[in-house]
């Protein structure tokens, strides 16, 4: 709790081309968002009473179209949430005030979206 993962989601979304608030999904558990061109939703699973909770909210129709899926706590979803093609995690390990972030892709998407990201980095001088 309180690692960024709100501030991580704001900021992707902001890239998107989202110049509106972002909300954390704590109570809500989703928010949706859209742009020209794209769709995203961002979940935080963190309150969520069981896997059965995410058919209430109609996660299966978001999954079966295309569209960006953020999600916090994915493992409290259990099996009704697809594999994350890039695995961001977050942690207080590093000085007062900053975050450690490890960024793993799990599939060819989100080794593509971690490469795009290592040459924006690297174009920035990082």
């Amino acid at each position: 709790l309180g690692a960024g993962k709100t501030t991580l989601a704001r900021a992707w979304l902001a890239e998107l081309g989202h110049r509106g608030a972002v909300r954390s999904p704590s109570y809500t558990l989703l928010e949706p968002y859209e742009g020209e061109g794209w769709r995203a939703w961002h979940l935080d699973l963190y309150r969520l009473g069981g896997p059965e909770e995410l058919e209430l909210l109609g996660v299966r129709d978001l999954l079966a179209g295309p569209g960006l899926l953020l999600v916090e706590w994915p493992e409290r979803g259990g099996p009704a949430v697809p594999p994350a093609d890039l695995e961001v995690a977050l942690s207080h390990d590093g000085p007062p005030g900053r975050r450690r972030v490890r960024l793993l892709a799990r599939s060819p998407r989100g080794a593509e979206a971690l490469g795009r990201l290592a040459w924006a980095e690297g174009e920035a001088g990082g």
